[in-house]
Order: structure tokens, then C-alpha cells, then sequence
């Protein structure tokens, strides 16, 4: 869904939820394979291109501290 709100141009949005999933799998040790982890690394560039410095910032800080059920709601909000 991070994906998705890149897409459709929800930059703040897109950030916060590539925040959580990258929070959420540092803390669990899930390790991302290569080829994921460059696609990952690609969208939060666009996204610091696309967002001011401090959105940006305060939007990945708000999504780095989510739960794991505070990220299951949050990308299932509309």
C-alpha cells in the first residue's frame, strides 16, 4: 500500500507507510531480499525529492514509531 499512495502521488502519505514497513522489519529481523530492498531504497528517494525536507522528516518519524496494528489501520484508512 506504501506503493500505491507513491503512486497516486500521497507523498506524506507513501512515507509514512515505507517508514513503518522498514521500522517494523528492522525490529522483527526480517531481512528483505536485494532486489526489494533496491526497489524500497528508489521510492523513499523519489519520496525525499517529492516532499519538503521537514514533511518528509516528520512524516517517516510518525511511521518509524507506529505498531504494527497502528500500520495495518493506517494503510487501511482511505
Amino acid at each position: 500500500l506504501a506503493q500505491v499512495a507513491l503512486l497516486g502521488e500521497q507523498f506524506d502519505r507513501a512515507a509514512r507507510l515505507f517508514a513503518a514497513m522498514e521500522s517494523l522489519f528492522d525490529d522483527s529481523g526480517f531481512r528483505v531480499e536485494k532486489e526489494r530492498r533496491a526497489e524500497h531504497d528508489r521510492n523513499v528517494s523519489i519520496l525525499r525529492a517529492k516532499l519538503d525536507g521537514k514533511i518528509f522528516t516528520n512524516a517517516w518519524a510518525e511511521g518509524s514509531a507506529m505498531s504494527w496494528e497502528d500500520a495495518v489501520a493506517y494503510a487501511n484508512k482511505s
